[in-house]
């Protein structure tokens, strides 16, 4: 990325998710790409970046936890490589697979994770 990492190059997320038209189960979200939600109880004004890596899902919340800016820096739209997402505006750097902070100002820090159950749809609106 261009963001604090000499010599590393990172790409925006090219896959943009509308959060207009959620997803109603976790295996209907792509494979090892961000997609943001918005938190449907309204507690994480961010909103969650979900995270599909394995069939496994991961709710972050969509939060640097060095200063509690955005994690995208479009709505939707994240700076990541193979798994490493970095925050657009200090440059930290993120682990997708379990939200460690790999370097920059968060580190010993990480992504703040919210478990998503096995039968819980992603958003409201693939309820029922």
């Amino acid at each position: 990325m261009l963001f604090g990492q000499r010599g590393a190059r990172y790409v925006a997320s090219r896959k943009r998710v509308r959060p207009v038209k959620p997803f109603a189960r976790p295996e209907e979200l792509p494979e090892e790409t961000p997609v943001w939600v918005p938190d449907p109880e309204g507690e994480e004004p961010y909103g969650y970046i979900l995270w599909r890596s394995g069939g496994k899902v991961i709710a972050y919340a969509n939060r640097c936890p060095h200063a509690g800016r955005r994690l995208d820096f479009a709505p939707g739209r994240f700076l990541i490589r193979e798994g490493i997402l970095v925050c657009p505006a200090h440059g930290a750097s993120f682990r997708m697979d379990d939200g460690a902070c790999l370097g920059g100002p968060c580190r010993g820090e990480g992504l703040s994770a919210r478990a998503l159950e096995p039968d819980e749809p992603c958003s409201d609106e693939g309820k029922g």
